[in-house]
């Protein structure tokens, strides 16, 4: 036999507790739409991040070929 305290909280909570599908794709959604917005933006600093590196990388061969003489 089931306890008071037991009855209360699994009419409270239901048997059966967790997400419904809808609640699942919602958040799923709102992932989605954060990673568009976000993601370009990153994306765009990598490659000025790749350029700038390229040009530091290039200017050290010069100053080391430069001592090498």
């Amino acid at each position: 036999m089931k306890t008071f305290i037991e009855r209360n909280t699994c009419r409270r909570l239901g048997d059966h507790t967790g997400f419904t599908l809808i609640e699942i794709m919602v958040v799923i959604i709102i992932i989605g739409i954060l990673a568009s917005i976000v993601g370009p933006k990153m994306f765009g600093n990598v490659e000025k991040a790749k350029l700038n590196a390229a040009s530091a990388q290039i200017e050290m061969l010069g100053t080391a070929l430069d001592s090498l003489r």
